[in-house]
């Protein structure tokens, strides 16, 4: 099945998608809110990020979006899942839109944003024919890259960390942080694509192939630790001028910035950065596949309808990165985040309902 994958590569895509667009413009969009707190803003999203997963992985466990098409028919599947198409393709434009100004900002000089846009949406859309096996085979190939990044940014890194300025906590309130909150809900919720994958059953492997490590748990919870930690670090390296800052990862990454023809290239930030954001768009354009390939299209071909729409609303209403972000920040952001909350809560109720009907035994008849 195309959206099988292992426990393992789940739990790494876990690890990983939280980190790509919350780590680039979104520090210097919270600062100008909540200043210093930011990590506290970080927390919270991420909190509520758990809990979404926590839903998705329960109705994983009893059988997914797929059951729920099997149990209830195709007019309750399509009416949960098109706003989720609605989402994915919408957020799939704004986060395209920042790919390709990173990359034009680190990689390239005097090039096309159009051209690049359609190179990252290709790549993006391959990985995502490939199914979740793709997905799960190229997680687990960059996972290599962040003990290689770690080792050259402690022996070249910029960082000079003043912990005394992320103190004191919350000295204006929590009102800044609050507004930060709201200001960022666009950017919350990425699990959502993962409503599209099934995690492989391991009972059905022999002994020795089945992980008992719970990978799960230890990658979400890993994934919490390491964003409000670096929200931390990114406070104790600018301070109150964190705002200011429009490429968090790559700023704290920096540590030997070579000006060649092609642009200005720190390849171990750069290309983690970009292979989770690729990763990121895949399971957007994955998931939105789905959807679109169970009305009888073929999927690949779904995912090259996905693809050029989420090209076509990147380059003519997200033509510059400004314009995505103020799309970002407007009021579709609740819209957006009511969908990616209700939908799952809604699924995971009528498919535990069900589930609690088949498995209250019928009253006997006595005599």
């Amino acid at each position: 099945m195309i959206n099988f994958i292992t426990k393992r590569q789940f739990a790494f895509v876990v690890f990983f998608v939280p980190f790509v667009f919350k780590f680039s413009i979104l520090p210097s969009i919270l600062s100008l809110t909540a200043s210093r707190d930011i990590w506290i803003t970080m927390l919270i999203i991420m909190l509520i990020e758990l809990t979404q997963l926590a839903f998705i992985v329960k109705i994983d466990s009893i059988g997914g979006l797929e059951e729920l098409k099997k149990r209830y028919g195709k007019i309750v599947y399509y009416l949960l899942t098109v706003p989720l198409l609605a989402v994915m393709v919408l957020k799939g434009a704004v986060y395209l839109a920042e790919t390709t100004s990173y990359s034009n900002s680190y990689l390239f000089y005097n090039i096309s944003t159009r051209g690049v846009s359609v190179v990252v949406v290709i790549i993006a859309s391959y990985v995502a024919v490939k199914g979740a096996k793709g997905i799960g085979r190229m997680v687990e190939q960059i996972i290599w890259l962040i003990p290689i990044a770690l080792i050259i940014g402690l022996l070249f890194g910029k960082l000079k960390l003043t912990p005394s300025y992320i103190l004191p906590i919350a000295v204006n309130g929590v009102t800044p942080i609050a507004k930060s909150l709201d200001k960022c809900l666009f950017w919350t919720l990425d699990f959502t694509p993962l409503l599209f994958l099934k995690i492989r059953n391991e009972k059905a492997l022999p002994e020795r192939k089945r992980s008992r490590f719970p990978w799960i748990p230890a990658c979400a919870i890993g994934s919490l630790i390491l964003m409000v930690a670096l929200y931390a670090l990114y406070v104790m390296n600018y301070g109150g001028g964190s705002h200011l800052i429009d490429t968090a990862f790559s700023s704290l990454g920096a540590f030997n910035v070579v000006n060649t023809e092609i642009g200005s290239i720190d390849w171990p930030s750069i290309t983690l950065w970009l292979s989770i954001a690729v990763i990121s768009l895949a399971l957007k354009i994955f998931g939105s596949g789905m959807v679109v390939s169970s009305i009888g299209i073929k999927f690949p071909v779904a995912v090259l309808i996905v693809g050029v729409i989420i090209t076509t609303i990147a380059h003519f209403g997200f033509y510059n990165l400004e314009r995505a972000v103020k799309f970002a920040t407007g009021y579709v952001r609740y819209a957006i985040i009511a969908i990616e909350l209700l939908v799952p809560l809604i699924v995971l109720i009528l498919l535990e309902r069900e589930t609690v009907k088949k498995e209250v035994p019928k009253n006997e008849a006595t005599v």
